[in-house]
């Protein structure tokens, strides 16, 4: 790939700005400008993704979600059309099926049948914003936590962590500390490639997760306990898609300063994309018996571009502004 075309996507978009960056590609993608160009077709396609990439999130920033929306189903297709990548090809496909905004004007769900089998389980998925200790009304529960956290788990009948390899690069995993913390788990799941495992540790890395869109904490455990063919009972608490002013309690283990943690928060919901993570939660959901769990139950029943709109007055997007 010609550096200039680098530097013009980088530069022009930390100088310019979304808006005249997307002018300034849209500009170069032009086959009188590539023709002296061996790889003119792989570049014009380079090129596009990164004009829809700066367009959809020009239009995230101004608040206009369906039109960030379309941009990212044009990104979608473009990657079925042209990527010579099979799991690129999938994950893009998948995102189409999920995200087509039809003439109705309701998103498209795919219907999920629960299984009949009479297998039963019951899981307690306990989030980074939960108001109140886990609660002992679930100990006969297994309780899932996404960050390992102070709280005592021997009440409940077994406890699952779901990591990131994020996490690994800000601890040493040899750390006799950090083995101690995390040995306490009946089971890790980590959503990685490479990263050493302990003996209590197993890998959950997706290859649907893509620069297109990935998902976020709630959405990587319920697609995990989605593979199998059971039934769960299932409590969801503390996830709250961003929508509260306070995005998460002191208990729950942050990487960023808190000056950088809205930031943070915004560069992650552009980048996982937010409203394709609350469609599929709202998809997968139903494969799910949901216990109680009022909460989420109130936020998971809003329109997907509600849910956006309340978004946008949490977290201020105008963060993602080069």
């Amino acid at each position: 790939m010609p550096i200039v075309f680098l530097a013009i996507i980088r530069y022009g978009t930390r100088f310019f700005g979304f808006r005249i960056a997307a002018k300034l590609i849209s500009l170069l993608i032009n086959d009188s400008l590539l023709f002296f160009l061996k790889d003119k077709q792989q570049i014009k396609y380079f090129l596009k993704i990164n004009y829809l990439n700066i367009t959809y999130r020009y239009h995230l920033i101004n608040g206009n979600f369906v039109k960030s929306n379309t941009e990212k189903l044009k990104w979608a297709k473009l990657i079925f059309e042209r990527s010579k990548t099979d799991t690129r090809k999938k994950a893009a496909m998948k995102f189409i099926k999920i995200m087509s905004y039809p003439s109705n004007q309701e998103f498209a769900y795919d219907q999920v049948k629960k299984s009949n089998k009479n297998i039963k389980r019951k899981i307690y998925l306990y989030g980074p914003n939960s108001l109140n200790r886990p609660s002992k009304k679930y100990k006969d529960y297994t309780i899932i936590f996404t960050k390992p956290i102070n709280f005592d788990s021997t009440d409940f009948s077994g406890s699952i962590l779901f990591l990131s390899s994020n996490y690994f690069i800000k601890h040493n995993i040899d750390d006799p500390n950090i083995k101690k913390q995390l040995e306490k788990y009946d089971l890790i799941y980590m959503s990685c490639q490479k990263t050493k495992l302990l003996g209590n540790m197993k890998r959950s890395f997706n290859k649907e997760d893509t620069t297109l869109s990935s998902l976020m904490g709630l959405g990587r455990i319920l697609r995990k306990f989605s593979e199998d063919s059971q039934i769960y009972d299932c409590v969801i608490e503390g996830f709250d898609f961003y929508l509260k002013s306070n995005l998460y309690q002191e208990y729950y283990p942050t990487n960023p300063s808190q000056s950088n943690l809205e930031k943070a928060v915004a560069h992650s919901i552009a980048h996982h994309d937010a409203l394709y993570n609350f469609v599929y939660v709202k998809n997968i959901i139903k494969r799910f018996n949901i216990i109680d769990s009022i909460n989420f139950k109130k936020i998971i029943s809003l329109h997907p571009l509600v849910y956006m709109d309340k978004l946008s007055k949490s977290v201020n997007l105008k963060l993602l502004n080069p």
